[in-house]
């Protein structure tokens, strides 16, 4: 009889509370929506006296389509020649970083529009020495930039930025921190899926 009574008191407490409105629940951000987007893309940026292509992407979530995170890999698409006289050459694919990025848009529902974000990682590079052997480094790297973009649909952009990079961690002999680093240019294209 007991455990009859303790029942029908606890079926009884939680009716009325399942009666009453739930409270409003407090966050940093009200009436958002995020979205997930990917955005595949081309680098030219110079190491050392040379220019150098590399490919990559990001892959992240997105709030409002202004604020994007997410996480991004990039790897040298082309050969560069290291040294001077030419010691060494960095391979396609010899050089390789990964990271964390966020962006945030301005005004991203207007056919032209901008952007500004922060690239951070970290990655190594290998030069094949060209006496034999190679070298090789670990890498830290930042990379603050703006960009334009063009809504060409409602979900893909279509942009252009410059950055500039600010590598750290290279022992390599023939290629210097400052070598790796520098300004950079990219050109990409962001799909964003809005839920």
């Amino acid at each position: 009889m007991k455990k009859l009574l303790a029942m029908l008191l606890v079926l009884g407490t939680v009716s009325v509370y399942a009666a009453e409105p739930a409270p409003e629940v407090q966050s940093l951000v009200k009436d958002g929506y995020w979205g997930f987007w990917l955005q595949p893309e081309a680098k030219l940026a110079g190491i050392g006296s040379d220019s150098a292509g590399l490919v990559g992407g990001l892959l992240g979530i997105s709030l409002n389509r202004a604020l994007y995170v997410g996480f991004g890999c990039y790897w040298l698409a082309s050969s560069v020649e290291v040294g001077d006289p030419k010691v060494g050459k960095l391979g396609s694919s010899d050089l390789s970083y990964k990271g964390l990025d966020v962006n945030y848009t301005f005004m991203a529902t207007r056919v032209v529009h901008g952007a500004a974000d922060v690239f951070i990682g970290w990655g190594d590079a290998t030069v094949n020495n060209t006496g034999g052997g190679s070298e090789s480094s670990d890498l830290f790297l930042v990379e603050p930039g703006v960009s334009l973009l063009v809504n060409v649909t409602p979900q893909i952009e279509l942009g252009l930025g410059v950055g500039y990079e600010f590598v750290n961690g290279s022992d390599i002999k023939e290629l210097s921190d400052s070598d790796l680093g520098g300004a950079a240019g990219r050109l990409f294209l962001r799909w964003t899926e809005e839920r």
